[in-house]
């Protein structure tokens, strides 16, 4: 109904439906707004690919091809920087995009396009930019193995096996890097225009155990902790104050990512970290590590760069979500939410040091004054790492916090913390061991029961 907010809060969540169900969605993705239309590209001659002939290697013809060119033609194409489009290009079995140049091809098995009808090549795929429908992880083992031509569609397929639990935590946050990058005009949408995608992504949880799937304020509470992580400054600039903003009304409680206006990023998440030599950017904690080396004497610098992660251990207990939809939805809009936990509150002077490395990533500021001076740090986990000599050390990450009423123990989120070296890590009051499931907290430090909102 025109004009409800009422019917608007309820039906923009069945949206999604429109949507799975479809055969086809066709997006003019090429077009700069909505009246500039896209059916003139059809009249437009297909691109070719440029030719050269090596001087060294006469008589030879090579081609030269584009390795950024999907990148251009669709993910920085104008509707794919509208937040709304995300979920009706992710969840749409097979999209038809009319780029600027020619027709490109997204189901959940295949990139195509008209340049490259059976398959982009190789070397033009990237992270978050190709493969953005691709649920192979989703496929059992024998499944894969029986597909010719890649033309089945997972989404109407029924999977005998479950996505494993690594899998579903990389695959949302994946999700998240790659919805941020998107722009709303109406900042409360946040939540919402990733509802259906959400929606989905709980069925996928279920399939871990019953209560795997509860989401709250853009995250899983099966993965909750870890998902608690992110942060919005770019990982080429480590150390520098985010571009992100806060929205000037309340969208999400502060440490959720979707209480920020800008991209954020998940760069401690459980996995075989040699996976970022792929990147073409480094992990900032990779600059980081440089960074602070060369600013040390030869004997201190002790700084290694994880090769893999070997487990890791909670440091908070009790941990509770709160939340208060407003169309009665956990996956719509928000008017308030809470996380309670029992944990470590060190205040950042204790832990600031000469010379102690501790990665600091700061949140945009909060738009009110109601903020006590006190901030702190709350250690979240602990990661057993090794590097490339297979010597093993351990990584603590958390979250920078600020005190709204330190008599009530009533905090929120201001940035996110890493403290990678032993003396790091002693200095927020944690005692090591070999056996990554003794690290506990020294005995002069008390936990406290907190609330973060």
């Amino acid at each position: 109904m025109q004009d409800s907010k009422s019917d608007w809060e309820t039906e923009s969540l069945e949206m999604s439906k429109i949507y799975t169900y479809a055969a086809l969605n066709i997006s003019a993705t090429g077009a700069t707004n909505n009246t500039s239309g896209f059916l003139n590209m059809l009249e437009k001659p297909l691109p070719m690919l440029p030719r050269a002939e090596p001087a060294l290697l006469p008589g030879e013809t090579c081609f030269l091809v584009d390795p950024f060119f999907w990148w251009a033609e669709v993910t920085r194409a104008p509707l794919m920087m509208r937040g709304w489009v995300f979920q009706e290009r992710f969840l749409a079995p097979r999209v038809l995009h009319f780029g600027k140049t020619q027709m490109l091809w997204e189901c959940a098995t295949m990139d195509a396009c008209e340049l490259y009808p059976r398959g982009v090549l190789d070397c033009t795929k990237s992270d978050g930019h190709t493969d953005f429908k691709n649920l192979d992880f989703m496929m059992p083992a024998d499944l894969k193995g029986n597909i010719e031509g890649r033309s089945v569609d997972l989404r109407h397929t029924n999977l005998t096996a479950p996505p494993s639990d690594m899998e579903l935590l990389h695959f949302w946050c994946d999700v998240i890097q790659a919805y941020t990058r998107t722009r709303l005009t109406e900042p409360k949408d946040k939540l919402i225009a990733l509802a259906g995608v959400a929606q989905t992504t709980a069925e996928l949880y279920k399939g871990l155990k019953p209560n795997a799937s509860r989401y709250v304020a853009g995250t899983f509470m099966h993965h909750f902790l870890v998902m608690l992580e992110w942060h919005s400054c770019s990982p080429q600039h480590a150390y520098t104050v985010t571009t992100a903003t806060r929205p000037s009304q309340y969208r999400a409680p502060s440490w959720s990512w979707a209480s920020v206006e800008g991209r954020v990023f998940f760069e401690y998440l459980p996995r075989v970290f040699s996976q970022w030599d792929n990147l073409r950017w480094h992990p900032s904690w990779g600059y980081s590590i440089a960074n602070w080396n060369k600013k040390c004497l030869p004997d201190e610098r002790q700084l290694r760069t994880p090769h893999r992660q070997l487990g890791w251990k909670r440091l908070v207990s009790s941990v509770t979500a709160e939340m208060v939809p407003i169309a009665g939805s956990d996956f719509g809009q928000l008017s308030d939410g809470n996380i309670r936990l029992t944990g470590l509150v060190v205040p950042v002077e204790l832990a600031a040091k000469p010379r102690l490395p501790m990665f600091t990533y700061q949140d945009p500021p909060a738009n009110d004054s109601n903020t006590w001076k006190g901030t702190h740090y709350l250690p979240l986990r602990c990661s057993k790492l090794a590097d490339d000599l297979e010597k093993t050390f351990f990584w603590v990450t958390g979250l920078i916090i600020e005190a709204i009423n330190p008599i009530d123990s009533i905090y929120r989120r201001s940035g996110l913390f890493c403290a990678p070296s032993s003396r790091a890590i002693r200095a927020l009051g944690i005692s090591l061991n070999k056996d990554l499931h003794k690290v506990h907290y020294s005995g002069s430090r008390q936990v406290e029961s907190l609330q973060i909102i």
